[in-house]
């Protein structure tokens, strides 16, 4: 079972684009936003963002999800 928290989570990374700015929005550390993320593309079995550089980028798989979480 997801916990809202975490998709509220995925949600801000996708909006905000990256891990840092969704840390700041949210009012938490970077570090807990990277890990809720990792602990929800292992509980979902697939990567949700592509990791670059100075920006983070939703995979196929992730629009889709996005589609599910906006839902909830």
């Amino acid at each position: 079972m997801f916990e809202d928290f975490r998709l509220r989570i995925f949600l801000t990374v996708a909006q905000e684009g990256g891990f840092t700015r969704a840390a700041s929005v949210l009012g938490i550390t970077q570090p807990s936003v990277s890990q809720n993320i990792a602990e929800l593309e292992r509980l979902v079995g697939v990567k949700l963002f592509e990791r670059q550089r100075t920006e983070v980028i939703l995979t196929p798989a992730g629009r889709i999800f996005k589609d599910y979480a906006t839902r909830i």
